[in-house]
């Protein structure tokens, strides 16, 4: 009985099958069998090595893509807080605005005193 035993060694060409006759190796004198290890070695380190680039590239890109959002964030914290102020400057405004159509409309009202004494003259001439 001849036993067929199937070694694969993956080459840049695709895969290459080796047969090797089991029986035949058992009964000769020499009991070595080439297990084509150079070949498996550099197939290894090839793998490792784009295992390695595609890390190295999926960090490149993480690390880009992280840096854009922290830009991005900046930005908008910055853009935030200029608005924030428009609408702080806006609403000031508009309560001057009130206060002095409040005061021309009727101007005996406790809210036209009260602008008239944010204003520092309550009513009075300053000397």
């Amino acid at each position: 009985m001849t036993r067929l035993v199937d070694f694969s060694c993956q080459h840049s060409a695709g895969m290459r099958h080796t047969h090797v006759d089991l029986a035949a190796i058992l009964a000769g004198p020499n009991l070595q069998i080439d297990l084509k290890l150079t070949a498996y070695e550099i197939s290894t380190g090839n793998f490792l090595k784009a295992v390695t680039n595609y890390t190295h590239r999926a960090i490149a890109e993480i690390t880009k893509h992280r840096n854009a959002q922290e830009a991005d964030r900046r930005r908008l914290g910055e853009r935030i807080q200029v608005v924030e102020t428009e609408i702080n400057q806006c609403k000031v405004k508009e309560i001057e605005l009130l206060a002095g159509m409040v005061h021309l409309v009727l101007p005996n009202n406790p809210l036209s005193q009260i602008s008239s004494f944010k204003q520092g003259t309550r009513g009075k001439k300053r000397v």
